[in-house]
């Protein structure tokens, strides 16, 4: 799928195209494919995540082609928030290790809860 190297380098993951590739097909990430007209916008991947207490939608990996991700960033999160609406969801989470992104997500009525440090060694 065009730009999962790029989602998963982006988001700091361990996974391999080949571990995401197997979460898809065993239905525990599911796939949302964007699109402008006809043409591939980008992609996200959802988890449910079920606690005792709420159950939530994660957004794992996403990717949206450069020149339409701003369209594809607001079009798709709409959409998942609906579908975790529609489900009983308490909402959405998600991480991201870009920086910029910070900017949109308060935009779009997101808030920071947790920091993640890491030093490699």
């Amino acid at each position: 799928m065009p730009g999962l190297v790029e989602a998963i380098k982006d988001g700091g993951s361990e996974f391999c195209p080949e571990t995401v590739k197997a979460s898809v097909d065993s239905g525990q990430f599911t796939v949302w494919v964007a699109l402008k007209g006809e043409k591939y916008a980008g992609f996200l991947m959802t988890e449910p995540i079920i606690t005792d207490n709420n159950a939530w939608v994660n957004v794992p990996y996403a990717y949206g082609v450069p020149e339409l991700a701003e369209d594809v960033r607001r079009i798709a999160m709409e959409t998942i928030e609906s579908f975790a609406d529609s489900m009983g969801f308490g909402g959405v989470k998600f991480i991201s290790a870009r920086r910029g992104f910070e900017r949109v997500a308060k935009k779009m009525g997101y808030e920071k809860r947790i920091v993640e440090w890491v030093k490699e060694t």
